[in-house]
């Protein structure tokens, strides 16, 4: 077992960023990004954002107790980027736009929904969806509610759902909604990022 990361798991070289020393020191521990997620009060995404050189995808408190888990000094996770964000929260935003291809559409019982694409953003500040440019939404849009938001398509609070239907509700929603699906992946496929050398498959 190891009494502290210095000692036996990793050196962590002072080169390295937060983001190589918490995956290196994770993995020493034989933990998932999930089960760090669990311990430390977050979910799966951030820790996967963090690792992957988001520094803004925790709030420094998380950082500090997610430190802590994981035996690692304050020093090598605090940084200048984490720490002129001072104590800003992140929270779960998402685009509230029905035809925006971040908001994915199914059919329950011939009833449409969306499965919006949640993001981790500063609380309060304004984000706009990068599909759409429309503002995001960081609360349960009924108002009565307010509720902070969870994965899936409605308010775990309150059952209302994220997005509203504003379309044409007549025809098969199932059929509807497998056909934008469809567009979707298309839309996704065509602005996949390509290297100059990538061969088409």
């Amino acid at each position: 077992m190891c009494r502290s990361l210095e000692e036996e798991c990793i050196v962590a070289d002072k080169r390295e960023s937060p983001a190589e020393i918490v995956r290196k020191a994770r993995r020493a521990k034989g933990l998932t990004q999930s089960a760090l997620a669990s311990l430390v009060g977050c979910r799966q995404s951030a820790i996967s954002m963090f690792e992957g050189g988001h520094a803004d995808a925790i709030a420094r408190k998380t950082i500090l107790v997610l430190g802590e888990k994981l035996s690692l000094s304050p020093e090598l996770l605090v940084t200048e980027e984490v720490t002129g964000r001072g104590l800003r929260d992140l929270t779960m935003k998402y685009c509230p736009v029905d035809m925006c291809p971040s908001n994915i559409p199914y059919a329950v019982r011939k009833e449409l929904f969306f499965k919006p694409s949640m993001i981790m953003a500063p609380a309060g500040e304004t984000t706009r969806c990068s599909l759409c440019g429309e503002i995001m939404e960081e609360k349960c849009p009924n108002s009565e509610c307010g509720a902070d938001l969870a994965e899936g398509s409605c308010c775990q609070k309150c059952g209302s759902p994220y997005i509203a239907w504003d379309g044409n509700k007549s025809g098969d929603p199932e059929a509807w909604a497998e056909r934008t699906r469809s567009r979707i992946a298309e839309l996704q496929r065509l602005s996949r990022t390509t290297n100059p050398g990538d061969k088409e498959s």
